[in-house]
């Protein structure tokens, strides 16, 4: 920490001298330059001052004759004297006059030329030319000599042996006005380099020792308010990140940074860091906390996927003793757990339930909620209700403090395997696919029926299908069609298709692993929004066609709330199960009027104070004779409609007792009645003995 603080300090230091240094030195050289102008100036002035004088000693109308005659009369040696006393007197070190060419304006022709006995440079005599004057000065001299005018930048030069001199030229006229002769004068500044030295040496050295002395102050100043507290928030900082690194929360931070007594901007840094440091901790603290819980949750987490997985049945082949179907579904939720699922079971060595179903949400709520469904759509199917009162019972069940307000779409659908009729319901579910032997996959529409857990009493519609051999069933969930890509395209039912039928001919497991690569590799790097979920299955063929009819049973049953407004239900499920097996139109409206009679007492009688079920259980013995056997169940009252004495059907209508016709009727249109009473229930069988349509008898 300390090399650091000397670091900082010698870097602001350092910087500080550094614009010290180049703030004195813009200072010298421009008070070397302004100093150096002044002098000039106040040296030409006074050379032209000299030329002025001198040209006063010149008579112009004289200069004519002496460039023409060359001869020096009494006049010249006055002016000449003149002329050289008053080099000597202003300490002018040279002057002369003489006649300019006009054709170059370099040549000059002496007629007077001054000197002193101490002279360094012989002087020109009368008529004396050279080209003394520089090329670069010919324009100034020109202009003189032309009109005049006074040329300031001529009359500075510098030379090795001389040292700076100016040069101050004056034109010199004749009586009419014409200039006829130049006449120049050269000062030597003899203390200018000695004068700009000493003012170099006293500026620099006055700007060296005020810098200096401000800059030292200035330092001490800001180490105090500035460099000092920065060292304590720098020191605060390291030393917050080794107590967090080694977990020690024992200094006051606050107290530390309280040395920082600044009412500035650094003072505000030192609170905030202090408030900072403190938050940090704290917040560390509950990361800890939360980083163990979210590893807790995780674990459970985990474990609740695979609670979830073993749920579904997962072992492949399901059924390895049957051939009549294959059967394969897979589940790939888009969190740890999901909330769509499949399941398939045999309720009896002739029927198969299988469900497909998603329920509304994801993550753990609706992986409750899913557990729920599944386990009681699996019990109402166990219990040999048809797939229509399976529906309504489960969505009863489930809309029961559904506070959450979730639901649930389902397809569920129940296969007889001996003869391939299908009865199915859909809750609100995707349409089911199904490819017919040597055809393609087509969606069978029909109309929904509502989502359970949705609204209470609501009743489902059985629909019905009948599979041939070969023919394949795939169920899905919407995850599969609204999968999508990066550019939010999704998947569609379509695409779906087009990749199912190319799946033709291959077992149902690669048809399910073909379809989700396919799903993949649109989706491409877009994340899964939902969960996906398929089962596909593939019909072989018809358990029963290699059993003799003669010594086949058929047994199948209906559970409904012993209601009247069942009547319906429970009659066209019998008529089904019946006609399957060529019983007579005759027949039929015989078995009409005796369900019409029995469930209608049930459903008025049988459960006087509250509401119960009612079962209707229908056996067909085939054999040349057809037997049919119809059990009417229910929890109700103990009721025997067998002990009431039949109706003297002699007597007219208003002098026999009320009651007893219709038990009476029903006795009269079956083979054979009986009634139990066993473990609270009411068993009533009635049964029929016919031949088949077509047959000889």
């Amino acid at each position: 920490m300390r090399n650091r603080s000397l670091g900082l300090t010698a870097k602001f230091t350092s910087s500080l001298l550094l614009v010290a240094a180049v703030i004195c030195s813009l200072a010298c050289f421009i008070g070397y330059g302004e100093f150096t102008a002044v002098l000039e100036k106040q040296y030409n002035d006074v050379a032209y001052e000299i030329a002025c004088t001198a040209r006063g000693y010149v008579d112009g109308d004289r200069i004519a004759a002496y460039l023409e005659t060359g001869r020096k009369d009494t006049a010249y040696n006055d002016t000449k004297e003149k002329l050289d006393s008053l080099l000597l007197t202003m300490e002018a070190r040279y002057l002369y006059v003489a006649a300019v060419d006009k054709g170059d304006y370099r040549t000059l022709t002496y007629i007077f030329d001054a000197s002193g006995p101490n002279s360094e440079i012989p002087p020109y005599d009368l008529l004396d030319v050279s080209k003394d004057i520089r090329a670069e000065y010919a324009d100034c001299v020109k202009r003189i000599m032309t009109t005049g005018e006074r040329v300031d930048n001529y009359f500075y030069s510098y030379s090795e042996k001389f040292g700076p001199h100016t040069t101050a030229a004056v034109p010199i006229y004749d009586s009419q006005g014409g200039i006829v002769a130049m006449l120049g004068v050269e000062k030597a500044m003899s203390t200018l380099q000695q004068a700009r030295g000493h003012y170099v040496f006293v500026v620099l050295a006055a700007t060296l020792v005020i810098v200096a002395f401000c800059s030292i102050l200035y330092i001490l100043y800001t180490y105090r308010i500035m460099i000092k507290p920065v060292l304590y928030i720098t020191k605060e900082a390291k030393d917050f990140v080794e107590r967090e690194s080694s977990a020690e929360r024992c200094v006051d931070t606050e107290s530390f940074l309280s040395r920082i007594r600044n009412k500035d901007e650094i003072g505000a840094l030192a609170q905030a860091i202090a408030r900072m440091e403190i938050d940090i901790s704290s917040y560390i603290a509950n990361l800890t906390a939360v980083t163990a819980e979210k590893e807790r949750i995780g674990t459970e987490l985990n474990i609740a996927t695979k609670i979830q997985k073993d749920m579904l049945p997962c072992i492949f082949p399901a059924f390895p003793g049957r051939d009549e179907f294959e059967i394969y579904a897979a589940m790939m939720p888009a969190k740890e757990v999901g909330g769509d699922f499949y399941d398939f079971f045999l309720t009896d060595e002739d029927h198969l339930v299988m469900v497909m179903a998603d329920v509304s949400g994801k993550g753990v709520p609706a992986a409750l909620f899913m557990v729920i469904a599944k386990t009681l759509l699996k019990n109402s199917a166990l219990s040999g209700l048809p797939a229509g009162e399976i529906a309504r019972k489960v969505n009863a069940q489930l809309c029961e403090n559904n506070d959450a307000g979730m639901f649930v779409t389902v397809w569920l659908g129940i296969l007889t395997i001996s003869t391939g009729h299908l009865t199915y319901i859909n809750a609100g579910h995707e349409y089911a696919a199904v490819m017919r032997e040597g055809g393609a996959y087509e969606l069978v529409k029909e109309n929904h029926g509502f989502v359970m857990a949705g609204l209470e009493g609501i009743s489902y519609k059985e629909f019905e299908m009948e599979l041939e051999p070969g023919d394949r069933l795939f169920l899905y969930t919407d995850g599969v069609a609204e999968a999508a890509d990066p550019s939010n395209e999704l998947y569609g039912t379509d695409r779906m298709l087009s990749a199912l039928n190319r799946t033709t001919g291959i077992e149902p497991q690669e048809t399910v692993r073909e379809l989700k690569r396919d799903i993949d590799t649109f989706a491409g790097d877009a994340p899964q929004f939902d969960d996906i979920t398929m089962l596909s299955f593939y019909y072989r063929k018809r358990s029963v066609t290699d059993m003799d009819p003669c010594e086949q049973k058929d047994k199948n049953e209906i559970t409904v709330t012993a209601e009247i407004g069942n009547l319906d239900r429970v009659t066209d499920f019998v008529n089904d199960r019946m006609s399957r097996y060529g019983c007579p139109d005759q027949t039929m409206r015989q078995i009409d009027i005796v369900i019409d009679e029995l469930f209608g007492n049930i459903a008025y009688y049988a459960y006087p104070q509250e509401t119960g079920d009612v079962t209707v259980g229908v056996e067909v013995t085939r054999d040349k004779t057809m037997t049919a056997v119809i059990t009417f169940t229910d929890y109700g009252i103990p009721y025997d409609p067998l002990e009431r004495e039949d109706p003297d059907t002699s007597l007219s209508a208003q002098e026999r007792t009320i009651g007893g016709l219709g038990i009476f009727i029903v006795k009269s249109s079956v083979d054979d009645i009986s009634y139990e009473y066993a473990e609270g229930r009411n068993v009533l069988r009635v049964t029929w003995a016919f031949d088949r349509e077509g047959d000889d008898g």
